[in-house]
Order: structure tokens, then C-alpha cells, then sequence
């Protein structure tokens, strides 16, 4: 993937855009109102336009921050949407949370190849080309504000000629409960390009203890059930997949229902695995191995065995692809992406 970075003596300018003097609070007294000119308030209903750039480039970082206290649905209110070359339709629109790689609406720390959450700091340094310009918006869709939202990007000026065709895009998608008999589909696009990874959150709703005692390993798994399934990757069309995983841990790069807990590496890792509350969280990158389609892609990963576990899946997939940005797949509303909330503050998903 590093034919996505010009060389060195061929880059232009480095460019700096951030959230500095965007939305100060003029109102406030003294230090504070300067204090406040570094970061923006995101207000219910409200889109802030970040960037809105002319020209070719390579944009090489994406930075943004929350503060370290706040509702755990704000990483989901809040939607990223990134347009490349002045396109009507957005080639990046995931909520903020999800896109820097944090699962469950839960904090934590990690550092991967193009991915980094860190002390309420979340980065992408993934390679990002443009030739006519690009534009960033964040949108709080919830009904409470934002409040000390921080961000930066980074891009170099380069000659159009030195720019790949190939654009970045990403992808969000959750079932509160997976279908019976149906995989889970991560990922499926038309055109032409490279697949680059997953993340995958994933969280239990069997009652396996209420089954048959003879079914609480196999297929229930322990409350761990969903990762019986395996992935399938289907290109070009074809009818019957050329990519075919032997189980859910296993695309990971691990083995045995993680059976060693959490670990962070620079191109898979697990950043959550719990019997008690039947949840995971797991990453994995293909930028030394990319997946290239010149017709289309879709990614499926079954929950269970014959996709016969009930339980909730969400996911952000990314790849790189040319052409102008699709209409066909909208990330659903606020409802749809945010767990409802029983008494006492205990998240449920439905």
C-alpha cells in the first residue's frame, strides 16, 4: 500500500487545518474566551463544516478529541462525513466513535497500523488522496451538546498527476439483533479497488443457559457462541466465495475464542473478550495483504454455527476505490445506532 505515498522530493506544501478559532465562546471572561478559540461546541442538530479544501493532495492524518467525561452515546450521536473532489454523496460516514476503531460506545486505549485512541485522542494516518479537494463535516444528531470538541488534519499539496485514482472510504453498519439463518454483511460496494480491514464488535444475547445442558458448548459456546461463525468474502460477482475463514477469531489472526484476553498489534488485534457480558471487540488490516475487486466486494461473517446465535454486530470496514462515492448505503438514524438505556444507566441492546 505504500504506492499511495508520493516520494518525497515530489510532495508540495504540508498543510495544517484545525479546530483552532473555528467556534470560540466569545462570551467567556478573560484567559478563557483565548482558552476557548482551540476547540468548538457541537450543538444538537447542528453540522460543523471543518475542512473544505481546493486542489490535489494526500491528506495523512485525522485527528480528533472529546473530553474524557462524557455520555458513552456521544461517540455514536456524532456522524464524520468525509467528500472527496466535490462528490454529492459522502465516501466516509460513520459515527466518530466507531470510524478511530472504539467499540461497545467504551473507552480504550490502543495504537495500530492507521488507527490510535489514546487519553480521549483518536487519530487516522491512513493515506487519503484527493485531486479536485475534500470537505469534512461532523453532525451531533443527539439532543444534548458536544461541548470541548477538538480536531487537527494534515494533508500535502501535490500535482493532480501525482495522485492515485483510488479514494478512501469507510463504512458503518450494526444489526441490534443478527437475523437467524442470515450472515451478518459488513461490507458491499460496486467499482473497482482495494480492501483494506474490519473492525467487529460483537455481543451475546443467547440465553445459553436456559438451553439443553448438551448444547452449552457446542453450538452455544460457552456465551461465546458467535464466534462459531466465519467469514466469507465474495469478489468480482462470484457465486461462490474463494475466501472462506474456518471461524470468527480465526479472520482475527487468533485462535480459541481469544482465549488470551486483549492485546493491541500494529495490523490485528482483540481490544475486548468477556464470558460474563458475551462481548467482543477485535481489528485486523490487510495493508500488507489487500483484497483487490474490479466489479464489486461483499464481506459476510455468519454469528454461530448456521447463523444460529442471536446476537447484536457492529461494524466499520474500510477500503480504498475509485470513482465517485455511491448513494446506495446510509448509516441509519440516531435510534438505530445508539443502545436504549434500561433503569439504573444499564446499557441493553436491541
Amino acid at each position: 500500500m505504500d504506492f499511495l505515498y508520493p516520494s518525497t522530493e515530489r510532495r508540495g506544501r504540508c498543510v495544517q487545518l484545525t479546530s483552532y478559532d473555528k467556534g470560540p465562546l466569545r462570551w467567556m471572561p478573560g484567559i478563557l474566551a483565548d482558552w476557548s478559540r482551540r476547540c468548538v461546541v457541537l450543538r444538537p442538530r447542528q453540522t460543523h463544516e471543518a475542512a473544505a479544501v481546493e486542489g490535489a493532495g494526500l491528506l495523512t492524518r485525522l485527528f480528533v478529541a472529546f473530553p474524557n467525561r462524557i455520555r458513552p452515546s456521544l461517540l455514536r450521536e456524532v456522524v464524520m462525513r468525509i467528500y472527496w473532489d466535490g462528490d454529492e454523496h459522502p465516501a466516509i460516514e460513520t459515527p466518530v466513535g466507531d470510524f478511530f476503531g472504539i467499540h461497545h460506545q467504551t473507552w480504550r486505549q490502543y495504537d495500530s497500523r492507521f488507527l490510535s485512541v489514546v487519553s480521549g485522542g483518536m487519530v487516522c494516518t491512513a493515506p487519503m488522496p484527493f485531486a479536485k479537494g475534500f470537505r469534512i463535516t461532523f453532525t451531533q444528531d443527539g439532543n444534548i451538546p458536544l461541548p470541548l470538541f477538538f480536531y487537527g488534519m494534515g494533508y500535502y499539496e501535490l500535482d493532480e498527476a501525482d495522485v492515485s485514482p483510488l479514494r478512501f472510504r469507510a463504512q458503518w453498519r450494526r444489526e441490534a439483533l443478527a437475523e437467524k439463518h442470515r450472515p451478518y454483511t459488513f461490507l458491499e460496494t460496486d467499482g473497482s479497488g482495494l480492501y483494506l480491514g474490519l473492525h467487529l464488535s460483537t455481543r451475546n444475547r443467547d440465553a445459553w443457559l436456559l438451553r439443553a445442558p448438551w448444547t452449552w458448548m457446542l453450538p452455544r459456546g460457552l456465551g461465546l457462541g458467535q464466534l462459531e461463525g466465519w467469514e466469507e468474502l465474495y469478489i468480482d460477482g462470484e457465486n461462490e466465495s474463494r475466501h472462506s475463514g474456518t471461524g470468527h477469531e480465526e479472520y482475527f489472526n487468533t485462535g480459541w475464542y481469544f482465549s488470551d484476553g486483549a492485546f493491541t498489534g500494529i495490523d490485528h488485534g482483540v481490544l475486548e473478550r468477556s464470558y460474563r457480558t458475551g462481548r467482543t471487540a477485535s481489528y485486523r488490516y490487510h495493508w500488507r495483504d489487500p483484497l483487490a475487486f474490479r466489479e464489486s466486494f461483499r464481506g459476510i461473517i455468519h454469528h454461530g454455527m448456521n447463523d444460529v446465535i442471536p446476537a447484536e454486530y457492529a461494524s466499520t470496514a474500510y477500503w480504498y476505490q475509485k470513482g465517485p462515492a455511491g448513494g446506495g448505503y446510509s448509516i441509519p438514524p440516531v435510534e438505530g445506532r445508539v443502545p436504549r438505556v434500561r433503569d439504573r444507566g444499564r446499557k441493553v441492546f436491541y
